[in-house]
């Protein structure tokens, strides 16, 4: 991203409104405490005219303290979403087809675990390629237990990091460091089991069918696009279904709108979400497990 002054001002602008316009980004005397955003923003400032991406910048945003990235949600927000390249109201469309339950952003809770000192370094890596498959599951198992409150909150025109729910939940994830080697007994643990359909032909189009025609399903795990993202769908008693992505959070999505939901999410979302992605919805899961309670 070719970064501008517009940019910059765009991002002080943010800085301010969090600190009530009292951010000191710039030395100007003796024993000054500088705001804890202020590498970030100098950063950023020093590189008008040139290209900046989100990788070359994560680092410094992890520095800042948990409670301040909080403060700051808005303007590490708005940094992130511009250098990721990421679309607002990505998955907007899908409200047309559903009714929001949820809100999850799981791009926005990761700076939060890399300064968080009682994450593990190992847990920080894990949480890099596997934070959406655990969140997942934590879902599932917070669905077939019927928790109330949920750990994940609706959030309505509210900023996810700002929320404590969605950062407990983010990190409790990060702690599951085997889930993706160990997927059976790690599912076990959370009193869930899983089993997996071999040489399955299930895509987002045929998804539905499936369901209406399995009705002892109760839950699917689906793993897509290579294995780079995991979403879960869950049966309500009511036979509406549940829909679930780490990065938009749930749905309520009824029998009849179902094939037209996942076929919008694939189709309009997820290109919006990823630059490139253009996976027919046609195309088979990478992998796929029925979910229910663990019975023992």
């Amino acid at each position: 991203m070719l970064i501008t002054r517009e940019i910059v001002t765009s991002f002080e602008a943010e800085i301010r409104r969090a600190e009530g316009g009292a951010a000191r980004l710039e030395i100007t005397g003796y024993f000054q405490k500088l705001s804890s955003i202020q590498p970030v923003y100098l950063r950023l400032k020093g590189s008008v005219g040139t290209e900046l991406s989100w990788d070359d910048i994560k680092s410094l945003v992890a520095t800042i303290p948990i409670e301040k990235q909080q403060r700051f949600s808005a303007a590490i927000k708005y940094l992130q979403k511009l250098l990721q390249g990421h679309g607002s109201h990505m998955f907007e469309t899908l409200k047309a087809l559903s009714t929001k339950v949820s809100k999850s952003q799981q791009r926005y809770l990761l700076p939060m675990l890399n300064a968080d000192s009682k994450v593990t370094a190992d847990q920080r890596k894990y949480a890099d390629v596997g934070l959406c498959l655990n969140l997942t599951m934590l879902w599932l198992k917070e669905s077939f237990d019927s928790i109330l409150p949920s750990s994940f909150e609706r959030l309505a025109d509210k900023n996810v990091i700002a929320g404590k729910k969605g950062y407990e939940a983010a990190k409790k994830a990060a702690t599951m460091v085997e889930f993706r080697t160990k997927m059976h007994a790690s599912a076990e643990a959370l009193g869930l089991r899983i089993s997996e359909l071999p040489w399955t032909t299930i895509s987002f189009d045929r998804c539905a069918d499936h369901l209406r025609d399995h009705a002892e399903i109760k839950a699917f795990l689906i793993v897509f696009f290579g294995d780079l993202h995991s979403v879960a769908l869950f049966r309500e008693p009511s036979g509406d279904f549940l829909f679930f992505d780490s990065n938009a959070g749930s749905y309520r999505v009824t029998a009849v709108n179902l094939r037209a939901f996942l076929a919008d999410y694939n189709n309009v979302c997820l290109p919006k979400k990823w630059r490139g992605y253009n996976e027919p919805a046609t195309k088979p899961f990478t992998r796929l497990f029925t979910v229910d309670k663990l019975r023992r």
